[in-house]
């Protein structure tokens, strides 16, 4: 149970950027929410859920550990895909306004 804190923790993870990444987003107003009932506790307890359900099920099934956690890892993929949408999306409406000529990186003086 111990060694499976760290699959738990990454699905805690990935629920919240996924809603860290909405919360950033709702405050632009070029942007809105797709599903404004989103939940996040409800989206938390969807991915720890499933982690829990395939890990149970791999030890029941005496599946090789290392299948099980990659398997376990796929709960968490939603998440971080909806918060690397969001991410993309908020650089792509803060690039517009962006002053990118006083950026010294690309614009040295």
């Amino acid at each position: 149970m111990s060694s499976d804190l760290p699959l738990y923790f990454i699905g805690l993870l990935s629920a919240f950027s996924d809603v860290s990444t909405s919360w950033l987003c709702a405050q632009t107003p070029e942007l809105r929410e797709r599903n404004p009932l989103a939940n996040p506790f409800f989206e938390a307890a969807s991915v720890l859920t499933g982690q829990a359900a395939i890990l149970r099920l791999g030890k029941r099934l005496k599946v090789n550990p290392k299948i099980v956690t990659a398997i376990a890892l796929v709960p968490p993929i939603l998440p971080f895909a909806a918060a690397t949408n969001n991410v993309i999306l908020w650089a792509k409406v803060k690039a517009k306004y962006y002053p990118w000529t006083e950026f010294p990186l690309l614009y040295p003086e």
